[in-house]
Order: structure tokens, then sequence, then C-alpha cells
């Protein structure tokens, strides 16, 4: 029998809060400008403005660039950074907005610049510090009988739940890719044995703190720690992560001591921060609903993909071909059980909890969205989780926080396997290869998937463009109520006609909403079961692909 020591990890906004009022109280405000008419940067000139690896990405997927990638205009940050009362602490090049902290008293003379359109405040009511984790001491039975492999350990269920040692037996564990791991900090992750290959090899690419402004990450929250253990952390025949050969980018947005829509915009600077570096995952163990200022709060009608500030970064972050992977969250007891922000998002991967037995963990938020796509997305083993703590030990933690980055491991392993696919090439494999696929339902989304069988789907979606000679692909095949198409380069998402051709030739008009650059998102939920010809007709063509509706 073993002892570990078994933490539960929620991050959550705190209700308890405590007002104290002053002459100056300074504020977070999200400030949004006008134009890049004059920016120095040049979308023919990427160079300037992404690193090599980022251009490199977005050329194997076919993904242009646009004005969302063209940094936000320097004279403009300059005229901010100008006044004095006024503390600069980043800008967004996606939403061509910036993050200032002040006193409200000067928000006339920055509504009055020539090229702020809107100004938001961001209410930053301070809550006592509750505890974050609970420390419950306890004793884990006999396993089983089933002989266990010795590099993986305690982490075998999770790992093997999911078939990923089908994806490590052929040797891919993340070499070559970067993931980027967005979080509350990495406490003492500089100094354990568990991580100590991650710094002999150089794969700790950066560290930033958007909440600090600075690049010490290693003596904040332990929250970001136990996530990159669950992928990277190595504690020789008691534990293994699911991408220990990847490489990382270790970047905290959150702050733990409160729960404000700050929070999302440090998010989303850390977003673009991974994307300029090239990385191909972004994980992501932090949701937004509930805030310290009631008034700010989030409904379950914003978890419809297209309000929250964070879900908006994320689907751009996926449109420039990030896989994003996001925790579903915890809240299946609160009166708010829904998934939350940016879980919501039609481009990010949303991973809910089960138990080692595989069944629904009793935390884990439930779906669907509001507009009623399927969420979570999928599942990974959240509860009794196997990761390691700021002392070196092997523990046993609890939350979607960790299934989520036992999936993103895993879901990087695939990509390494298959490098032609694009993100969404990848996201759809996964799905396609859940064991409710066919039965989705709001506690599992579409199951706990299977990367064998990922990996053969993912293969034949490439080897298939490859065949035919257009770019153009639609997943799942078969198809539920909605399914994704990638569209050649150079065909206009907005002037599209999409029908359904059965086999007596009768023809369905299908309504579609774009995800992204070249990404739709289409609706065949008025479909019968059987077989179909999708043709899409656009200024530069026809073309028609077969699929089949379940």
């Amino acid at each position: 029998m073993r002892r570990i020591v078994v933490f539960t990890i929620c991050i959550a906004g705190c209700l308890g809060m405590t007002i104290q009022c002053s002459a100056q109280v300074q504020y977070d405000f999200w400030v949004l400008l006008s134009d890049k008419t004059n920016s120095p940067y040049s979308l023919t000139e990427p160079a300037a403005f992404l690193s090599e690896r980022a251009i490199q990405r977005r050329t194997n997927q076919s993904i242009s660039l646009d004005q969302k990638d063209i940094p936000v205009d320097p004279a403009y940050l300059q005229e901010l950074r100008n006044i004095p009362e006024l503390d600069f602490k980043y800008a967004s090049k996606w939403f061509n907005a910036a993050v200032i902290r002040c006193d409200s008293s000067i928000l006339p003379s920055i509504t009055a610049l020539p090229f702020v359109t809107q100004i938001k405040k961001t209410i930053s009511l301070k809550s006592e510090k509750e505890t974050l984790l609970e420390e419950v001491v306890q004793h884990i039975g006999q396993i089983s009988n089933t002989r266990l492999p010795i590099a993986y350990g305690l982490s075998a269920n999770q790992i093997m739940d999911l078939n990923g040692q089908a994806l490590h037996d052929q040797g891919y564990q993340g070499e070559g890719m970067v993931i980027a791991i967005l979080d509350s900090g990495f406490d003492n992750v500089d100094s354990m044995s568990s991580f100590t290959t991650l710094f002999q090899e150089g794969r700790i690419l950066s560290t930033h703190d958007f909440v600090e402004g600075d690049v010490d990450v290693y003596d904040e929250h332990s929250h970001g720690r136990y996530v990159l253990s669950c992928i990277a952390g190595i504690k020789e025949g008691e534990a293994y992560g699911t991408a220990v050969n990847a490489s990382f980018h270790l970047l905290r947005t959150e702050d733990v001591d409160s729960e404000t829509h700050v929070e999302e915009y440090n998010w989303i600077a850390g977003a673009e921060y991974a994307d300029s570096t090239g990385a191909d995952v972004l994980n992501t163990s932090l949701g937004y609903t509930i805030f310290d200022s009631l008034q700010v709060n989030y409904t379950y009608e914003d978890m419809d993909g297209n309000t929250a500030w964070i879900t908006q970064g994320a689907d751009i972050a996926a449109s420039r071909g990030m896989l994003v992977v996001n925790s579903a969250g915890n809240s299946a007891n609160s009166e708010f059980h829904y998934i939350g922000a940016p879980a919501d998002g039609d481009s990010v991967l949303a991973v809910g909890s089960v138990r080692a037995d595989s069944l629904h963990s009793g935390f884990s938020s439930f779906g669907p969205s509001f507009d009623g796509r399927v969420k979570p997305n999928v599942c990974a083993q959240g509860s009794q989780a196997i990761g390691i703590n700021g002392a070196d030990e092997v523990v046993a933690i609890s939350g979607t926080s960790f299934s989520s980055p036992i999936l993103a491991g895993l879901a990087t392993c695939l990509w390494q396997a298959v490098p032609g696919a694009t993100n969404m090439e990848v996201f759809g494999a996964i799905e396609m290869s859940a064991d409710h696929y066919l039965n989705p339902n709001d506690s599992l989304g579409y199951g706990i998937p299977d990367f064998g069988a990922a990996l053969f789907f993912l293969q034949e979606m490439v080897g298939l463009r490859e065949i035919d000679g257009t770019n153009i692909q639609l997943f799942p095949n078969p198809v539920s109520d909605y399914f994704r198409v990638i569209l050649n380069e150079g065909m206009d998402v907005n002037e599209l006609r999409i029908s359904a051709w059965d086999i007596r030739g009768a023809e369905s008009r299908l309504n579609y909403q774009p995800t992204g650059a070249r990404h739709l998102r289409i609706d065949s939920s008025s479909l019968s079961q059987g077989m179909y010809f999708l043709r899409i007709t656009s200024e530069t063509g026809r073309f028609d692909l077969r699929f089949v509706k379940e």
C-alpha cells in the first residue's frame, strides 16, 4: 500500500469581499484604439513582428496574415505612456487595445485622445485571500494486479485510459513541439528534480508574468506547476507526463488574489505572445464566470462562444493555427453548473473530467454551450489524477485543471506524429476517436478519446487532402448535428452557398458560421440519417465532398 498526499485544486472567484475606500483608487482599463493606419509594420514583412516558427506554422496550414497580426501602433502606445498618472501594462494587437492602470479622474484626458474609441473599466475589488488548496491525507489501496508500465508508474491509468501509449510506443512524446501554458504561477519548477531535463535540454523557452509585468513565474502560485507536471513531469517509476519531450513557454496570466476581467485581458496578451513565438498548443486550466464584483458576472447566455473577451481571443488564437485546449470547469455542483469562458469557444477543445473508472467526475462542469453546441468536447481523467507537488512528491490531484493538460500533452504528441495536419484537423480527429462520438451528452461531450484511433483518423484526413489536390476538408465524418469545413486559401467565407444533396437528388440548404479565416461551422441538424454530397459554391468554383449523417 502506497501513501500519497491528495490535493483538490480549484481556481475560482472569492465570494467574500472587503471593500476599502480611498481618495484615489487605481483601476485597470481596457482601452480600444481606432486604427493601425500609420503603423510602421507591414504584412509584407512579418519577420518584424512574428518569429520564423510562427510564420512557418501559418505557412504549413495555409493561414494568411491579416490586420489582427499587425502590432498596435507604437506612436499611440507612446502617447499613453507619456501620461504621468497612468501605468501602462501591455497592448493587444488582436483587439487593437491596451490595458492601463490609473485613477478614474484622468479618464477624460485619455478619452480625448483622437485614437481612443472606447474605455472599459475592470472592477477590481480585492477579496480576503482564501485558501486555494485543501490538503487531505489518505491511503491509496492496491490499484490492481495488472502490471503497470515501469515508465508510467502511478500515471498509467490517466495515460492508458486515453490509449496514449499508442503514441508513446511509436516514439511520439512531444519532440520538436512547443506548448504554451497560461496559468497562475509555476512555483519551485526551476529547483525540482522532476523538471530537471527541461532546463538541462533548454526546453523552457521563455517565461513571462503578465500580472506583474516581469519574467519571474517560479515564486508565484502552485497551480501551473501541477498542470506542467501532468505534461512534462518525470518521477522515475512513479509519475510520467503525457508529452515529456516537448518544449514550453510558461506564462502567468491569472491573479489568484482576485477575480476580475483584467485576467481575461492578461490571457489575451499571453496568447498573442505565444502566437508570436511560434507555439503549437495552448493549455489553459482556467475559466471565468463569477467575479469579485457581482455586477459584471457572466451568465449562461454569455456562454455562446462569442461574448466573453477571453473566448473571442481564444478563437482568434485558433484561427492563427494554434490548438487551444481548455479545462471545462469545476462548477457541476454550483448554481452556475455550466462550462465557463473560454471553454465555450467554437474552436476551443474543452476538456471535462472523468474518474479512474471512466465515469463523470462529480465536479466537472456541464454543457451544452448556450447556443446548443456539444460541450465539453472530450474528457480525460481529472479525479485523483497524478501530479507533483512543490516538495517534489507524487500526489493525487483532482479537477478539470488536470484533465486538460493530460489531454493537451497527448494532442501535442498526435500532432507531432502527423506534422502536415492543421490544428483543426487535430481537433476533429480527437473528437472522432472519442467513445461517445455518435451519442454525445452534456456531461462527457463526445467522451474519452482513443489516441490510437485519433492517429488513424488524422492520417486519413491528411492523406485524402493530399490525394484530391484540394485544401478543402470536412470533419468529422460521419457527422452529427454540426461539422467543420476548412476552405481553400483565398475563398471568401462570407460569400458562399452551401447545401447538401441526398442520393435522390434533393437539395437542403445549410446554414453556416465562419469561425476563422478559412474555417466554417455548418449546421446539419435538419438532415436525416444517410449519405450526402456537400456542395460549396463560391466565386472561385464549385466543390463537392461526400459525407454521412449519423
